[in-house]
């Protein structure tokens, strides 16, 4: 159940009330104060339509010359902008913790304009999320190749690491004091494990944008991109005479095992460690985004499958040289 929604808004210049493609707008002449009141309106069980809610507001009306303009439109972002109070936001806004109902639909609105810019130019929005996809993994490589160096530098040292540990099983103190002389010793930033997430924390925003953009903007509803996948912004239906319950309600689909697949090779590439749990992620991470990705756009699967590839790339090819961490040798550490 949804609780109803009740603020007190300072300066509305315009409400709107948006479903997935379309909204209806009440402008106002002129800023006003006024309450606003959205209540779900009840619907039975078994509707799976969204929610659907009633809009109401106060607010003192009497010393404007137009009381005000009522719009009914597609949400298409470029008319949007055009409206000039910043109608844009109703598409992407919603999150308002840690500012995201400003920074996010900042975001949100760069990748949609992007790609109707790549769309202009190409004429296909597939290969121009394959272009935007590239730009981002470009834009992290620097990142992305000190994280494969400092991976495999790790690996590198493991044995001696793993002697020291031995020496001082006794005295964990001890230990930490020591590993850390051979990490300094070794050019070794201990902090490498933990700055290894950076490169996909940065990738997240656009990720999660890009999920919004073709969740609900409608210049990419119906968009085709290659053979099978007719719509990017509804999973690639396959095949329909076959649907797996919560999985694949629809129909089978291609990508999301594809996806799986890459990214089974991207983390079974990039383990260094011989850790349990390390190797059963290698597994496990796979599993759930296949089922997470199952019912996602297709653009967005084809985002992620391209991006495991490239990674897959970097770590055969461009990252292929490691540091010999100063060519230290490990018996003038450990002894």
């Amino acid at each position: 159940e949804v609780d109803k929604f009740n603020e007190e808004k300072a300066g509305l210049n315009w409400l709107g009330l948006r479903r997935r493609y379309a909204a209806v707008f009440f402008e106002f002449p002129e800023p006003v104060s006024s309450n606003v009141i959205a209540t779900p309106i009840e619907q039975a069980e078994d509707n799976p339509a969204p929610i659907t809610y009633g809009v109401s507001w106060s607010a003192d009306l009497n010393n404007m010359k137009d009381q005000f303009e009522v719009h009914l439109q597609p949400l298409l972002h470029s008319d949007l902008e055009a409206m000039g109070k910043h109608q844009e936001e109703i598409l992407f806004s919603g999150w308002s913790i840690v500012g995201a109902d400003v920074w996010f639909v900042w975001i949100c609105g760069l990748i949609l304009s992007f790609l109707n810019l790549l769309f202009a130019w190409i004429g296909n929005y597939g290969l121009a999320i394959i272009v935007l996809t590239i730009l981002v993994k470009l834009a992290t490589m620097p990142l992305t190749l000190n994280q494969i160096r400092s991976m495999r530098a790790m690996a590198e040292h493991k044995p001696a690491l793993d002697k020291l540990r031995k020496k001082h099983s006794s005295d964990p103190q001890k230990y930490q004091s020591e590993m850390l002389k051979y990490y300094k010793n070794a050019g070794i930033n201990p902090l490498a494990p933990v700055m290894g997430c950076l490169p996909m924390f940065l990738q997240m925003p656009i990720f999660i944008g890009l999920f919004v953009v073709l969740g609900r903007a409608v210049e990419l509803r119906g968009q085709p991109f290659v053979g099978w996948i007719n719509d990017l912004s509804q999973p690639d239906i396959i095949f329909d005479g076959i649907s797996l319950p919560l999985i694949m309600p629809h129909g089978l689909s291609l990508l999301p095992p594809i996806m799986a697949i890459t990214m089974y090779l991207q983390m079974k590439q990039s383990m260094t460690s011989a850790d349990p749990i390390a190797k059963n992620m290698v597994f496990i991470m796979p599993v759930m985004m296949f089922l997470f990705s199952a019912m996602m756009p297709s653009g967005l699967v084809v985002y992620w499958i391209v991006s495991n590839l490239f990674t897959i790339f970097q770590y055969k090819f461009v990252g292929s040289s490691s540091p010999t961490a100063n060519n230290i040798k490990e018996a003038e550490i450990v002894s």
